[in-house]
Parts: C-alpha cells; sequence; structure tokens
C-alpha cells in the first residue's frame, strides 16, 4: 500500500510483529528516511535490579506518549549534512556515516536550514522520552538485541564511526539507537527523582525549558558495554562537540 505524502511516499512495512508506515524525503538529491511511531506507554529508566545502571537512570518511571511522531531510520549521515550546510566537520569521514562534531547549537542551524529547504518537514531533535520509547519498541530489556549484533561500542569499532545501517535494527525499523555515535536530544538534563510519581504515568515529558546541558543517549564507538544500552544517560554543555556525538531526526508535532 503507498500512500501520498507532501514531503515524499508512505508505505506500510513490517518489522517482527510491529507494523509501521515508512516515508521518505529527498533533501537535495539524499534520501531522508522516517519510521512511524506509535504513542503508547512506557517504563523510562532503569529497575534497582539493573546492574549496570548508573544512578541518574532511576528511579524508573511510567511514561505515557500520547502522541505518534516520526523519527529517522538512521542518525543524519555526513552527506545529507554535506547537502544541506554545504561543509562536513566529521573527523572519521564518509558520506554513509553519522555527521560528528557538531554541537547542539550547530543542530540548531541544520534545522533551521533543512526546515527552509523543506518546510513540510518540520524537522526537530526527539525529547529524551520520545527517543527511549522508539530505542526501547516495546521491549523492557537494556538492549533490543545482541550487543554485537546492534551496536558500534568500544569492543569492535576500531575507534572510529561506521556507516549507517550496518548493524541490526530493533523492532520498529530503526539503525544504531544503540553505539556508533551518540545523539542529541531536545532539552535540558533532567534529575528523574524530582518529576518521577510512583504508580502515575508522566505524560509527553519534554524535560525543562532551561537548564546548563543538553542530554545525548545512545552510547557511540567510544563507549563500553554500560553505554550501549536503552536508559543510558549522558549530557553536555550545548556548544560542546564530540567526535563520537551526532544526531537523529524526528518530524511533525
Amino acid at each position: 500500500m503507498v500512500l501520498a505524502s507532501a514531503c515524499g511516499s508512505d508505505e506500510w512495512a513490517e518489522s517482527g510483529e510491529k507494523s509501521f508506515v515508512r516515508t521518505s524525503v529527498d533533501v537535495s538529491g539524499v534520501e531522508l528516511t522516517f519510521r512511524w511511531i506509535e504513542p503508547g506507554t512506557f517504563w523510562m529508566g532503569s529497575p534497582d535490579g539493573d546492574e549496570e545502571a548508573e544512578n541518574d537512570e532511576k528511579p524508573r518511571h511510567l511514561v505515557r506518549l500520547t502522541e505518534g511522531y516520526y523519527l529517522a531510520e538512521t542518525e543524519v549521515t555526513q552527506e545529507l549534512w554535506q547537502a544541506v550546510m554545504g561543509d562536513n566537520p566529521s573527523e572519521f569521514t564518509g558520506e554513509k556515516r553519522p555527521v560528528t562534531n557538531v554541537s547542539w547549537d550547530d543542530v540548531q542551524v541544520f534545522l533551521a536550514a533543512l526546515n527552509n529547504q523543506v518546510p513540510e518537514l518540520e524537522a526537530r531533535l526527539p525529547t529524551e522520552a520520545q527517543w527511549e520509547y522508539a530505542v526501547r519498541a516495546g521491549t523492557d530489556s537494556p538492549r533490543y538485541g545482541l550487543l554485537n549484533e546492534v551496536a558500534w561500542y568500544r569492543d569492535n569499532s576500531d575507534d572510529a564511526t561506521h556507516s549507517v545501517s550496518r548493524k541490526a535494527p530493533n523492532a520498529w525499523g530503526l539503525y544504531d539507537m544503540l553505539g556508533n555515535v551518540g545523539e542529541w536530544c531536545q532539552g535540558y538534563s533532567e534529575d528523574y527523582e524530582a518529576r518521577a510519581i510512583p504508580g502515575t504515568a508522566i505524560e509527553d515529558p519534554t524535560g525543562p525549558a532551561e537548564g546548563g546541558e543538553r542530554v545525548i543517549r545512545g552510547g557511540s564507538w567510544l563507549s563500553v558495554a554500560r553505554g550501549a544500552r536503552a536508559a543510558y544517560r549522558s549530557r553536555a554543555k550545548p556548544g560542546d562537540d564530540f567526535s563520537d556525538v551526532g544526531f537523529r531526526l524526528s518530524r511533525g508535532p
């Protein structure tokens, strides 16, 4: 089944037992593909029994996302950044490798340029809750598959990024959600303890409106195994950039 789209084409696809819509957008000759993420409720963070968990992943708390959203199938590649911005800041170069060495502030400039080029796209960064909901894809486990099958991390990366989509995707067709590069999210860093309410689902958390550091999720080629988990969190100042941090696009509301 193929559906018309203002920005490309939508089609139904199957991944495991999940059905989802896949939509592609052409950006100056570079195909940008999104997966539809249905709304739902999930446990965010790590349970007390998880020996790999860090303190800032607790307490585990219930989150309800009331609206669905699109999330890019892969991290933003160097060829897409080049098509929009005309340069390539990445330390490890390759068209299909994720763009790196871009700060959160740099990403905002990219988003403005992309949305000016393709106004219907309404591209943005996902919130931290949207990111974790998407990586889990209906699972409660720390990872959506065996570590070496789904992620580039310190033990298998040869100390560099790799082209996207070379590892197995999760059940919603999303690649490299763990490892390869950490991914900037929209919100400022937040203490779970301050917002978690036992027995109550938090609806559509977006993170605080201000603060000193932005959230990075997913671990990277530089991370030990502990960093390549759905609940793992790191953070940095909005103006900082790193050779192991990139980003993934969301779109719409």
